[in-house]
């Protein structure tokens, strides 16, 4: 079983990427983080956690904890600051 994470899944990108990996990829488990829980994307993914702000300094090690933890192999980040710290974090 495939396993994706999905960074910002509250706002309208990250649930429009759920819903279509729900409908076309259904061997995935679909696995979702945001700041908070009032939206539909803790509803679409099949596990949701709540993610500090990628501008905190434990942005990147709570990413890396739940990929390491859930053995996910993809991870969609769709918020641009993520996409930012995450890409800093890859040329440190």
């Amino acid at each position: 079983m495939n396993k994706v994470l999905i960074t910002g899944v509250g706002g309208d990108i990250g649930q429009s990427i759920a819903k279509i990996i729900k409908r076309e990829l259904t061997e995935y488990i679909i696995y979702g983080t945001d700041v908070h829980s009032r939206h539909a994307g803790k509803i679409i993914t099949d596990k949701f956690f709540i993610s500090p702000y990628a501008t905190k300094e434990n942005y990147i090690s709570s990413l890396l904890s739940k990929i390491d933890k859930y053995e996910i192999k993809f991870l969609i980040p769709t918020n641009e600051f993520e996409i930012k710290k995450i890409n800093e974090s890859l040329f440190l």
